[in-house]
């Protein structure tokens, strides 16, 4: 099972670093110097696009994307095999010194986050549906990690840059959209 475990941490280690390439790939620029219908990487702070948000799958913690995942383990405690993963997501706002961009986030988006052992909400105003039934069902043999970017967060996001109808700036996925928390 060690074996496995292993295996499973170096495939989910080369994905990541293949994203991680790929979002380094692009320079950073900064918003009011991008060129729309160019795929640019953009560096900011997070806020809310109105009242859109979503919450921590596990946790429930308000936020504007959250990671979601359930491992398997072994006796000693390794991860073996993910059993789960989820990625939520709302659109949300980037600024940085320049200008503001709508980051159009949904649950496609390639989330670059640290994920972190968390206990599962099951009281309290961030109670998750499901979430008694969920904790009564894990044992010694799972584990849930979660990783949430709150409003106020420093990221980096990839994408294609383009004007919204209402004529703001939009950062969507072309193929595809990746955000990155930014750790100091």
């Amino acid at each position: 099972m060690g074996g496995v475990g292993a295996i499973t941490a170096a495939i989910l280690a080369n994905r990541r670093a293949a994203t991680l390439r790929q979002l380094h790939a692009v320079a950073t620029t900064e918003i009011a110097s991008s060129t729309i219908g160019n795929v640019v990487r953009l560096v900011g702070t997070t806020t809310l696009d109105g009242d859109a948000r979503v919450a921590g799958p596990f946790s429930g913690t308000p936020c504007v994307i959250a990671v979601g995942e359930r491992w398997e383990k072994t006796s000693r405690g390794q991860r073996v095999r993910r059993l789960e993963r989820s990625v939520r997501a709302s659109s949300f706002v980037l600024e940085d010194a320049t200008g503001r961009v709508r980051i159009v986030a949904n649950e496609s988006v390639e989330v670059v986050v640290l994920l972190a052992p968390v206990t599962v909400a099951t009281s309290g105003p961030n109670r998750v549906f499901g979430a008694g039934i969920l904790a009564a069902n894990l044992d010694k043999t799972q584990e849930i990690l979660e990783g949430v970017i709150v409003s106020g967060a420093r990221v980096t996001a990839f994408g294609l840059l383009q004007k919204g109808v209402d004529g703001t700036l939009e950062l969507v996925g072309a193929p595809h959209l990746i955000v990155a928390e930014i750790r100091a």
